[in-house]
């Protein structure tokens, strides 16, 4: 009996066309390009540099610098039918928001994207799923901690997953260009943000 290859085990078939998946670790010391670009969106200074719990995304020192890596652009994954997971947290303790998600581009705005927003600021305090400009209170208190997240998109609803639970569906405003994914920290006030990233995984559904 031939054995069958691992191409027809992971996708029942030969003639099956896989559909993209994409998983990455933020561990270890090696460089995260020619995958992942920065950008400082808003002030210059931003770095990423490897630490020893996943990634280390830093602002600049100025109100409201922030940045962001992704794909620089390339976009292949589908608004309408596609998956995002990742896992993110806060190292500031307050003034500051870390996204993680899936964008569209990486211009200082709040077209086509689905985050979890994590921020501590104010009266905005907690952890939120944003698409677009508008966002969903989860429910779940503000913290230091690790979050994992598992965000899926499909023609009419968005719907976001904590933890392996369903915190949030949301209906409206949701993307409507393809995406990419992408890590995002700011600062509110004229001090350096800092937050981690630890994994990342993006698939077309």
């Amino acid at each position: 009996m031939a054995q069958r290859t691992l191409y027809e085990l992971l996708n029942g078939s030969e003639t099956v066309i896989a559909r993209q998946r994409f998983v990455y670790y933020f561990v270890g010391g090696y460089p995260i390009t020619p995958i992942w670009t920065i950008h400082n969106i808003a002030g210059s200074g931003g770095t990423q540099t490897m630490a020893d719990d996943g990634l280390k995304l830093l602002t600049g020192t100025s109100s409201s610098n922030n940045i962001q890596i992704d794909f620089n652009n390339k976009r292949q994954y589908d608004y309408k039918s596609s998956r995002v997971i990742g896992c993110i947290k806060r190292v500031s303790v307050d003034n500051c928001f870390i996204d993680g998600g899936f964008k569209a581009g990486y211009g200082d705005d709040n077209n086509n994207l689905a985050f979890l927003h994590i921020e501590e600021y104010s009266s905005i305090n907690g952890i939120f799923f944003q698409t677009n400009a508008a966002k969903t209170d989860t429910g779940l208190s503000t913290d230091l901690q690790w979050h994992n997240y598992d965000i899926e998109l499909t023609p009419a609803s968005g719907i976001l997953s904590v933890h392996g639970s369903i915190s949030v569906t949301r209906t409206a405003d949701l993307p409507g260009a393809n995406l990419q994914p992408a890590f995002k920290i700011l600062t509110r006030i004229s001090a350096a943000a800092e937050g981690r990233v630890k994994y990342c995984e993006a698939m077309n559904t």
